[in-house]
């Protein structure tokens, strides 16, 4: 019993550490694009999320009012976009 008890635990502990590594995903509307300071900001579940943006990662051609689907890292409390990609109206 105790070893099947510590084996769900490993299991439980393994999905979560895998769970965190993977990049996570946003989708929403743009409401600000900055590419100067490559600052990107969508809205998401009513509030704006801003992206901070490495060179070539945004879309030369997003705008306001696009909807974007954004993968990311949290880096000491800061969203890095590692790949924004133009999503057309209706999907």
């Amino acid at each position: 019993m105790k070893k099947k008890l510590m084996f769900l635990v490993s299991v439980c502990m393994l999905l979560i550490l895998v769970g965190m590594a993977i990049a996570n995903d946003m989708m929403g509307l743009v409401t600000g694009v900055d590419s100067k300071t490559g600052i990107l900001t969508i809205s998401h579940d009513k509030r704006d999320v801003e992206f901070e943006c490495a060179a070539g990662v945004l879309p030369k051609d997003l705008e306001v009012d696009n909807r974007a689907k954004v993968q990311f890292n949290e880096v000491n409390g800061k969203k890095k976009a590692t790949k924004v990609i133009k999503v057309p109206i209706g999907c």
